[in-house]
């Protein structure tokens, strides 16, 4: 499954919350699996990467014992860190990190959707996103919009007849 699809999904349509509220759900469970997939593959990456770093470590023992040098750990690692196959399954490993912890914060925000969808639903109970929830003093957003309109009139006629004057 790709990730980055569920990202768009991310965004919340306040007109169409019934539907976003009926499919969070099955978003989450969507990350959340693949995020427990992915911590699953990197955790069999990390086991691998500590096998391949054994089985490496022991060839180069060897190899150093067969020329007749003295194996220490400091020239054992020098030599592990030019290896080719613990340099893969190390960068196997963290790229495996880096999306299994990219599935981990997708999951999160998914978590952090599911409560905003809750938040916003009350607010739409509420009727915060009503008309008749703009109010101030007791007026709702169209009585002001009439009154403020004919203010502006008043304004207008006053300052006619104070230049007429």
């Amino acid at each position: 499954m790709e990730l980055d699809s569920f990202r768009e999904f991310l965004l919340i349509d306040k007109d169409n919350l019934d539907e976003e509220v009926v499919r969070q759900p099955e978003f989450y469970f969507e990350v959340a699996k693949a995020s427990v997939e992915l911590t699953s593959k990197k955790d069999f990456l990390y086991e691998k990467a500590k096998r391949v770093e054994a089985e490496r470590t022991l060839a180069i023992k060897k190899m150093l014992d067969d020329q007749g040098v003295r194996a220490t750990e400091m020239l054992v690692n020098a030599h592990l860190k030019n290896d080719t196959l613990y340099q893969q399954a190390r960068d196997e490993f963290l790229e495996a990190s880096k999306e299994a912890e990219l599935a981990s914060a997708l999951k999160s925000a998914f978590f952090m959707r599911g409560q905003m969808l809750r938040d916003l639903v009350q607010l739409y109970m509420s009727e915060y996103y009503g008309t008749n929830s703009i109010k101030e003093g007791g007026m709702s957003y169209e009585k002001r919009q009439k009154e403020y309109e004919e203010l502006k009139k008043k304004i207008a006629e006053a300052r006619r007849s104070k230049n007429a004057v």
